[in-house]
């Protein structure tokens, strides 16, 4: 599975890659849209709140002016803990298209691989 992660937090951007050591983890939206301009992705998991003014929401505004859609990416999950910003960037996934969800990261409610992404409760 290939997985992109963008966070800019050092002990998310740890504990992520502990239970996906498989994954490619960038920090800048930048770096986001590079990878997903130039790899095919199964899950790209962003984040809203990132330094120096940067924001996933950047990632989401490139996707939705591509054109012709060269995104190849089959989930997007948004693991904001900025609410309304995660909610809203999951909103206008959903509109361009993609299936997207808001999952706030918590590295006790992230399933394992082996459950292939599903909100555990």
């Amino acid at each position: 599975m290939r997985i992109l992660f963008l966070d800019d937090e050092s002990n998310r951007m740890e504990a992520f890659r502990s239970k996906y050591p498989q994954s490619w983890i960038v920090a800048r939206s930048q770096e986001a849209i590079a990878s997903i301009k130039s790899e095919e992705w199964d899950l790209v998991c962003l984040d809203h709140d990132l330094a120096n003014g940067d924001n996933g929401m950047r990632v989401v505004e490139w996707i939705e002016r591509a054109s012709p859609p060269v995104i190849r990416v089959s989930t997007f999950i948004v693991h904001s803990r900025n609410a309304p910003y995660g909610m809203l960037m999951v909103k206008r996934l959903t509109a361009a298209g993609y299936f997207a969800q808001y999952v706030p990261f918590d590295e006790r409610c992230w399933a394992g691989p082996e459950d292939e992404f599903r909100y555990q409760r």
